[in-house]
C-alpha cells in the first residue's frame, strides 16, 4: 500500500475574488465539455492525435487558470494530466484502458471538485486517489495505476536515510527569516511558487531531452515553459530572469525551425548552465537578493545561436496566380465548407480569460474581438487558442493602471483590440491597445 500524494493547500476562501471564482466556474462548464468530446472521438477512433492534442490543452488549461483563481488541487489535476498525455503523445507511454479509465473518472469528479471549491470544501480522497493514481501511472510508464491506502487509513512506510536527515533539520532551532518588502505583494508569491514548479518540470525535460536528443515535441515543451517563465518574470519587472528565460526560449525555436538536427551535447551543456542559473536566480529572489543581469551568459547564449544554429531554409513555393487566392469555388467546396467554422466559436473562452486576467491584475480593460463571424478550417482553429491565450496572459498585465492613464489624460478604462480579418488564404490576427 502506497500513501496518497500531497497535495498543495487551497486558497484560504478569504482570498479569493468572488467575480474571478465565478468566471472561472463558467471556464471549467466548458473545457468539461471540451474533454468529454475529444475523449470520445479519440476513443472511437484511437488514431486520432488532434483530440488527443485537444485534450492535453484542455488539461492545460485547466492547470493555469486553478492556479490562477486558488483552486490549488484542481490545477494539480490538470498539470499531473497534461504531463501523462504529453508522455502519450511523444510514445514513452502507451496509451491503455488505464487510461482511458482515469480520464473517464475525471469527467465525473471534476463537476464535484469545482464545486466543493467553489464552497469553501476539503478536498474529497477520490480527488487525491485520482491525482496519486495519474502520477504514479506517468511514472511506471502506463504499466499500473498503483495501490492507495483507503479513506482513514495510514500506509506504514520505513524511514529512510532522507526521512532521518529531514527530522534532523526539523529539529534545528529556526533562523530568523528574511522578508523582502516586495514580497508582501501576493502576486510575486504566486510568481514565486510558479516559478519554483516550472524550473522543476523543466529539469525533468532536460533530462529526458538528454536521452533523445532530436526529440522535437520535448524541445517544443521547453519553449512553452520558458515562455510562461518569461511572461511572469517580465511583468513583475524581474528584467534578468525574464531577459535570460526569453534568451533560452529564442534557442529552442531556432533548434525546432531547424528539426532539432542541430541539437548537441554543447548546445544541450549551454541549456542545462542557464536553467540552473534560472534556479539561482529564484533562490536570489526568495532571499531578498537584487539580481544583476547575467551578461556573459547571454553572451555565450548569443554566440551559440549564430555559430551552431542554422535554420534551414524553407523552399521557396512557387508563385500562384492571383486568379487563385480568392477562388470562390474552393470556398464554397462542400467538404471544405463542413470544416469551417466562425471564429466566434472560442471568442467567450478568449472573453473569459480576459475577465478573469483584468480582475486578478486589478485593471480596467474593454476586451473587444472583431470580425467574429469570419470562418476558417476547425483543426486550425483549435490551435489558435493556446497561443491566443499565452498573448493575452502576457498583454493584460502589462497595460497601464485607471490611475496612470486618467493623470495622462487618457480614458479609466483601456480598449484592447483583437481584430479578425482575412486575406486571399491568409488568416489575420491583430491585437492592439489605445495607448
Amino acid at each position: 500500500m502506497q500513501a496518497l500524494l500531497e497535495l498543495p493547500d487551497q486558497t484560504p476562501p478569504n482570498e479569493i475574488n468572488e467575480e474571478i471564482l465565478d468566471i472561472f466556474v463558467e471556464e471549467m462548464e466548458e473545457v468539461l465539455n471540451e474533454i468529454i468530446t475529444s475523449f470520445h472521438n479519440w476513443k472511437a477512433g484511437p488514431e486520432d492525435t488532434e483530440s488527443l492534442k485537444t485534450l492535453q490543452r484542455n488539461f492545460h488549461t485547466i492547470k493555469g487558470s486553478g492556479r490562477l483563481v486558488g483552486a490549488m488541487v484542481i490545477g494539480e489535476l490538470g498539470w499531473t494530466f497534461e504531463n501523462l498525455l504529453d508522455q502519450i503523445i511523444e510514445g514513452t507511454i502507451p496509451s491503455n484502458g488505464a487510461m482511458s479509465f482515469l480520464i473517464e473518472k475525471v469527467t465525473h469528479l471534476l463537476p464535484n471538485m469545482v464545486e466543493q471549491f467553489k464552497n469553501h470544501q476539503p478536498t474529497p480522497y477520490e480527488a487525491r486517489l485520482l491525482i496519486s493514481q495519474a502520477h504514479h501511472l506517468t511514472e511506471t510508464k502506463g504499466q499500473s495505476l498503483g495501490e492507495f491506502t483507503p479513506p482513514g487509513e495510514t500506509a506504514t512506510v520505513q524511514p529512510t536515510l532522507i526521512d532521518n536527515i529531514q527530522t534532523a533539520v526539523e529539529s534545528l532551532p529556526m533562523l530568523p527569516k528574511i522578508v523582502c518588502k516586495s514580497f508582501e505583494d501576493e502576486l510575486m508569491t504566486i510568481f514565486l511558487d510558479e516559478a519554483e514548479e516550472i524550473l522543476d518540470y523543466t529539469q525533468l525535460l532536460l533530462k529526458r531531452w538528454q536521452a533523445t536528443p532530436h526529440n522535437l515535441p520535448l524541445m517544443k515543451e521547453l519553449g512553452r515553459e520558458l515562455h510562461t517563465l518569461r511572461g511572469g518574470a517580465r511583468m513583475l519587472g524581474i528584467s534578468a530572469m525574464g531577459d535570460l528565460s526569453h534568451s533560452l526560449e529564442s534557442v529552442l525555436i531556432r533548434m525546432v525551425e531547424g528539426g532539432g538536427t542541430q541539437s548537441n551535447p554543447k548546445l544541450q551543456e549551454v541549456v542545462q548552465n542557464s536553467v540552473d542559473e534560472l534556479a539561482a536566480m529564484l533562490g536570489a529572489l526568495r532571499s531578498g537578493v537584487s539580481l544583476d543581469m547575467p551578461i556573459e551568459l547571454m553572451a555565450s547564449i548569443g554566440k551559440i545561436i549564430i555559430e551552431e544554429i542554422v535554420p534551414t531554409p524553407a523552399p521557396t513555393p512557387a508563385p500562384m496566380p492571383a486568379s487563385e487566392l480568392n477562388d470562390p469555388a474552393e470556398l464554397q467546396d462542400p467538404i471544405m465548407q463542413t470544416r469551417m467554422i466562425p471564429f466566434s466559436s472560442i471568442s467567450p473562452r478568449l472573453q473569459r480569460l480576459a475577465r478573469l486576467l483584468t480582475g486578478a491584475c486589478q485593471k480596467q480593460v474593454d476586451f473587444i474581438i472583431n470580425g467574429e463571424q469570419i470562418e476558417c478550417e476547425r483543426t486550425v482553429l483549435d490551435h489558435l487558442v493556446v497561443p491566443l491565450e499565452h498573448i493575452l496572459r502576457d498583454a493584460i498585465p502589462g497595460v497601464e493602471d485607471a490611475a496612470t492613464r486618467q493623470q495622462a489624460g487618457k480614458p479609466a478604462i483601456t480598449k484592447m483590440t483583437l481584430d479578425i480579418s482575412k486575406k486571399g488564404t491568409e488568416l489575420i490576427i491583430k491585437l492592439s491597445t489605445d495607448n
